[in-house]
């Protein structure tokens, strides 16, 4: 029994020392797009050259404020609109500026960089698992001084001290956490999330298949040796309710050879 009870709190200790995190995550598009534009074909670029000629101005306010600056963010329009084979061809542009730019973003495996993370605004800024509710934890913390600095800003967004949203976990696997932001207004499911554990990115995107608007992260992880030892954590709780249940039995067994006795 004595020798039970110490297994028991060692895979109590175990799990419950599970800590893998994504630390100060910071915008990796710009500089997967900077790679890309490195590498961009001649050829093509001279397709689309009339792009790069084209002068976009203000048209009218979106009704939202840049978080940096506090200025209203603008929509803007092309001050000469395009003919229609300019516009067949721009809409040919984006579509392999996307793809060229989603298969870029697949294979960014750059080392994480202090210098591109602002922290200024932050006195805690991670991502945690929690095993027990299947969920992804964001948890970031504004200082005072920002909370002063953008008081109204805030405000309008519903910023806080302290804020946390999650994301319910669909996949795990050896190399990615995969799930949905839950939305905290009506508990359905968002932006997919998938979290990368060998190199600290995290892609988001409307769906699974990233067809549209991906959005990369890159983060400090930590918690991560070889491998994710996520499942470990499901077969720890399997391996204690068989010791529980080989415990139950063998009391029984026990009551019984006493009672004939």
């Amino acid at each position: 029994m004595k020798k039970l009870t110490i297994i028991l709190i060692s895979i109590f200790f175990t799990t419950n020392s599970y800590a893998i995190k994504f630390e100060n995550c910071y915008d990796a598009n710009k500089l997967v797009q900077e790679k890309i534009d490195k590498i961009k074909p001649s050829s093509i670029s001279k397709k689309y050259e009339f792009l790069e000629k084209e002068k976009w101005v203000p048209w009218r306010e979106l009704g939202i404020t840049d978080l940096k600056t506090g200025e209203p963010l603008m929509e803007m329009k092309l001050e000469t609109p395009r003919t229609p084979e300019q516009e067949k061809l721009a809409k040919e542009h984006e579509q392999e500026k996307t793809k060229l730019f989603k298969q870029a973003l697949l294979d960014y495996k750059d080392k994480y960089r202090d210098k591109y993370y602002d922290g200024s605004s932050y006195e805690l800024d991670e991502w945690k698992i929690l095993p027990k509710s299947k969920r992804m934890q964001k948890t970031y913390i504004k200082t005072n001084e920002s909370l002063i600095k953008n008081e109204t800003l805030y405000k309008d967004l519903g910023i806080n001290k302290i804020n946390k949203y999650y994301v319910k976990i669909n996949l795990v696997t050896k190399g990615y956490i995969e799930g949905n932001l839950i939305d905290d207004r009506d508990g359905s499911l968002q932006d997919f999330f998938r979290f990368n554990l060998k190199n600290g990115t995290i892609i988001i995107s409307k769906d699974k298949s990233l067809s549209n608007n991906i959005f990369l992260e890159k983060c400090k992880l930590t918690g991560v040796k070889r491998e994710s030892h996520y499942l470990d954590y499901w077969w720890a709780v399997i391996l204690i309710i068989a010791i529980t249940f080989f415990i139950f039995t063998q009391s029984g067994k026990r009551l019984k050879q006493i009672r004939r006795k």
